[in-house]
């Protein structure tokens, strides 16, 4: 079974996954569910893959239901965890087929996830300590209402998540000025 556990402090879920069965998988997703209930939203999420084995391909709907789950409470940033050996196999990049809406960024090691997640943190922590006004912040949405839940301080920022958020099937995401 996965291992699933929080740290309310950081914000933050961390998810392990094993080489599992899809009924153990299941199991993992349902604590998923519960856990994430307890943080808040731009939370951070370290996903362990590099025990995951062959689960993927076969499991694709229960890693969507984990995704959605994550995107409906709030995350604001995910780091899997996985060898070069998974990033190389064409079997696991199925994670960039069923991932969407929420930023993500690999390493293949526990420290590098750990210092991409407490940067994105920091960046989270500036943004909300930046007075308002005269300051230009700008946010992605689409035609249907959507809207990403990170604000950017500068253009170019918003510019780069734009193209990660369109990557995801959001074709019509553009980014706006908040102030205007």
């Amino acid at each position: 079974m996965g291992i699933v556990s929080i740290n309310p402090q950081k914000n933050r879920i961390h998810i392990k996954f094993l080489d599992m069965s899809r009924k153990e998988l299941e199991l993992t997703v349902m604590k998923i569910e519960v856990a994430v209930l307890e943080l808040n939203r731009n939370f951070t999420c370290l996903l362990d893959f590099r025990l995951a084995g062959s689960l993927l391909i076969e499991n694709r709907d229960l890693l969507e239901r984990g995704q959605k789950v994550l995107m409906e409470v709030g995350i604001g940033k995910a780091v899997p965890l996985v060898t070069q050996q998974q990033i190389e196999s064409p079997q696991f990049q199925i994670l960039d087929v069923v991932r969407s809406g929420y930023e993500i960024e690999y390493a293949t090691s526990t420290k590098n996830a750990m210092r991409i997640l407490d940067n994105y943190q920091r960046e989270l922590e500036q943004l909300d300590r930046q007075p308002r006004r005269g300051n230009s912040l700008f946010k992605i949405i689409d035609k249907n209402g959507w809207e990403d839940e990170q604000q950017f301080v500068n253009y170019k920022s918003a510019l780069k998540r734009l193209k990660k958020v369109r990557k995801s099937g959001r074709n019509d995401a553009i980014v706006i000025n908040v102030k205007i």
